[in-house]
């Protein structure tokens, strides 16, 4: 009992100096703001490395973010993700959660750059319709993996600083973006308080 009063006691008088920071600390709150990505995805013929006469059929990616950026730039939050695609040979799901950070340049500006980067763990499942998997030898499949992007953008201000575009490019070396590319071009609206 006396180890865990000492233990909160340092964990008290440690965190004092954060609780009385000025405005102008680094930790100090700028804005806060809800992201909201939905993109329609064409399939450019690939699913599995598989080909199917629907392989041009559309999907949906899409993201719910919360962030909070301070008074030097930095931005930290969370995001949900999703992706579906439904087609003639498989129907393949994922969903993911994850962190990220930002820094955004010359953010007075009304176009500013930035450069993100997101990891997450993400929930990945394809199941295959009809007589497809004993016949071609493949099976359904789910598995969960931890995966990460860096995503270098531009953010517009578009009504008096309370709504926002990104446009952004994701980057990976893993073979985990969407169909298996390692650069995907995206955007998202932002709405800040």
């Amino acid at each position: 009992m006396k180890s865990i009063f000492t233990l909160a006691s340092i964990a008290l008088l440690m965190s004092a100096p954060l609780l009385a920071q000025d405005k102008s600390s680094f930790f100090s709150i700028k804005e806060q703001y809800v992201g909201i990505q939905l993109n329609p995805y064409k399939d450019p013929n690939k699913l599995m490395h598989f080909q199917s006469p629907d392989s041009d059929k559309f999907g949906i990616t899409g993201a719910l973010r919360y962030s909070v950026e301070n008074r030097n730039h930095f931005t930290i939050g969370s995001e949900f993700t999703f992706y579906n695609q439904s087609k003639e040979i498989a129907n393949v799901t994922r969903l993911g959660l994850g962190i990220f950070t930002r820094y955004t340049l010359f953010a007075h500006k009304k176009v500013h750059p930035f450069i993100e980067l997101n990891a997450y763990y993400e929930y990945y499942k394809t199941k295959f319709d009809g007589d497809l998997p004993s016949s071609w030898g493949v099976t359904n499949s789910s598995l969960f993996q931890l995966n990460y992007f860096v995503a270098p953008g531009l953010n517009f201000y578009l009504y008096s600083n309370k709504l926002s575009m990104d446009l952004m490019v994701k980057i990976t070396h893993q073979e985990t973006l969407i169909d298996a590319y390692k650069i995907l071009p995206t955007f998202r609206i932002n709405f800040h308080w």
